[in-house]
C-alpha cells in the first residue's frame, strides 16, 4: 500500500517537497518488502529456503527488466513518464488484491535471555553485501540518466537500455535458484560475493 500510495502520489505531485516526499513514503514502503519477504519466505520455506529466496529475487527482476521497457514505450508514445509509473501502480494493485488474503504462517516464539554479540565474519558479510547492494541500486536508479546525458542516447532509447542490466541480474537470479539445489549456499555466497568484487 505503501508503494502504490507512494507511487500514486508522486504523479500527482506539483512540488519538489510532494515528489520528494512521495519518493521517501516509496523508499520506506521498498525497504520493509525487503526485509519483511525475505524473513516471511525463510519462515514458509525452512531448510529451502535460499531456493525460495533466490527465486523470488528473479520474478523481482523481471518486473524491474518490465518497468524501463515500459517507460521507454511511454516515451516513444509521447506519452508523460506519469503514465510508465501509473502502469506499475496497476500491477501492483492486480498483485495485492490477488495475493491480500494469502494466510500467513504465525510468528515464531524465540526467547533470548542475555546480551550476544555477532560474530566476526557475520560483520564481514554484512559489509559486503552492503556494497554489493549500493552499486547494483546506484546502476538500477542512474543508467537511464548517465545513458541520456553521457552517452548521448535518447530518453527512449536510454530507458530501454536500462533494461539490459535488470535482463542480465534476472538471468544471474533465476540461475542461482537452480545452483542453490544442487550446491550449497554456504559455498555457493563466497563465490558469488567474489564474483561481484572482481566484477
Amino acid at each position: 500500500l505503501g508503494m502504490l500510495g507512494g507511487a500514486a502520489l508522486l504523479c500527482v505531485a506539483s512540488a519538489a517537497w510532494f515528489s520528494i516526499g512521495s519518493c521517501a513514503l516509496m523508499g520506506a514502503s521498498g525497504g520493509l518488502i525487503v526485509i519483511v519477504v525475505t524473513a516471511l519466505l525463510s519462515e514458509l520455506h525452512g531448510d529451502r529456503r535460499n531456493v525460495a529466496l533466490a527465486e523470488a529475487s528473479a520474478v523481482a527482476y523481471a518486473f524491474g527488466t518490465v518497468a524501463p521497457l515500459v517507460m521507454s514505450l511511454c516515451l516513444s508514445l509521447a506519452l508523460s513518464w506519469r503514465n510508465a509509473v501509473l502502469v506499475g501502480v496497476v500491477f501492483g494493485g492486480i498483485i495485492l488484491l490477488w495475493f491480500g488474503r494469502t494466510p500467513l504462517p504465525d510468528a515464531a516464539v524465540i526467547s533470548t535471555s542475555g546480551r550476544a554479540s555477532l560474530p566476526a565474519p557475520y560483520w564481514i558479510y554484512w559489509c559486503a553485501l552492503t556494497m554489493a547492494i549500493a552499486i547494483e541500486f546506484c546502476i538500477l536508479l542512474w543508467a537511464p540518466e548517465f545513458l541520456q546525458q553521457v552517452v548521448g542516447l535518447s530518453a527512449t532509447s536510454a530507458a530501454a537500455s536500462a533494461a539490459v542490466f535488470g535482463l542480465g541480474m534476472l538471468t544471474g537470479r533465476a540461475a542461482g535458484g537452480s545452483l542453490l539445489r544442487v550446491i550449497a549456499a554456504q559455498r555457493l555466497f563466497p563465490l558469488a560475493l567474489l564474483v561481484t568484487a572482481v566484477a
